[in-house]
């Protein structure tokens, strides 16, 4: 077996179409291609036979320019991830990473496999992140069975907080289109301020790009909640393949459980269209937590912490 790399961006779309199982959200390209920026170059990790004419799987990554990291294929945004080659040829491919590559957020357990068949890596995996979800599906899409696993004065509390926003009379709205663009922009903004990713114009542009990409799909779901006909919240998730992929919001701050009404309606929602999993992605572990979501590892490998130095390092 031996790796050579390619960067063609036609020839990277043909190999990612070959060796992508289009099981989850973050397999599609048109999904991460999105987040390409200005400056970045694709560098594929290609195992072959020794006749070089037979693929056998990949490793897609890019060169993320404003980050100066070499990053799996969709950058940041790609979360959960698996690989898409035979793992006995882990340590071959390690010796053909660049320099800086940061693979953030690998599925715990690849990276148990991983270990499993090579345990000399087990100090260069870095438990960094956690993923959350809801799996409906255990407790038969009934919300009530859901609220159940909360603690007595939990769920009271929380009960009482979402009865609060609904006395406020809001309207309500679902929508299958990407609505209230600016102004999710601007609640994030004035929320976190230069720790938000959207003071960023190059996400603001993915992001705009992936929602887009989203609603010509028929997977965009828009939650609204306004008053007035002026939006207070904006929230975006996707249903694909039986996973509903609560993506991003933004919403008025001053409004009291304004957050905690929209987590609501979304596992409303989800449990609504049978939905056997809800995931709420990585990251602002806090209220996650509050809201009994299963949780599960991510590791980060990356080439500057490796313990067994590759040629390539």
């Amino acid at each position: 077996m031996k790796i050579r790399v390619e960067t063609d961006l036609q020839k990277c779309r043909d190999l990612w179409d070959r060796f992508s199982p289009k099981k989850r959200l973050w397999d599609l390209w048109e999904v991460l291609y999105c987040f390409n920026e200005q400056g970045n170059t694709l560098h594929f990790l290609v195992l072959e036979d020794e006749r070089g004419d037979q693929p056998h799987g990949i490793l897609p990554l890019w060169w993320d320019q404003p980050l100066e990291k070499y990053l799996f294929f969709g950058g940041e945004y790609m979360e959960d991830i698996q690989f898409w080659f035979d793992l006995k040829h882990f340590p071959l491919v390690v010796q053909h990473l660049p320099k800086d590559t940061f693979l953030y957020d690998i599925n715990h357990l690849e990276m148990e496999k991983i270990l499993a068949l090579h345990p000399q890596f087990k100090d260069d995996f870095q438990h960094l992140d956690d993923h959350f979800f809801i799996n409906l599906d255990k407790y038969s899409y009934d919300l009530q069975s859901f609220l159940a696993t909360f603690g007595k004065k939990h769920r009271k509390n929380l009960l009482y907080d979402l009865r609060h926003v609904e006395q406020e009379g809001f309207e309500v709205r679902w929508e299958t289109k990407l609505l209230f663009y600016d102004d999710f922009i601007s609640y994030n903004q004035k929320r976190f301020g230069e720790e938000s990713d959207f003071v960023h114009p190059t996400f603001i542009d993915g992001m705009r790009d992936f929602l887009k990409l989203l609603e010509s799909r028929d997977l965009l779901q828009t939650s609204l909640v306004l008053k007035d006909g002026r939006p207070l919240a904006i929230e975006y998730a996707a249903f694909f393949n039986g996973v509903y992929y609560v993506l991003n919001g933004g919403y008025d701050f001053s409004v009291e459980n304004l957050g905690k009404y929209l987590m609501m309606l979304h596992i409303r929602r989800a449990a609504a269209q049978k939905a056997p999993l809800i995931d709420f992605l990585c990251g602002d572990a806090g209220w996650k937590r509050l809201w009994n979501c299963e949780s599960a590892p991510y590791y980060t490998f990356s080439t500057t912490n490796l313990s067994i130095k590759s040629p390539k390092q």
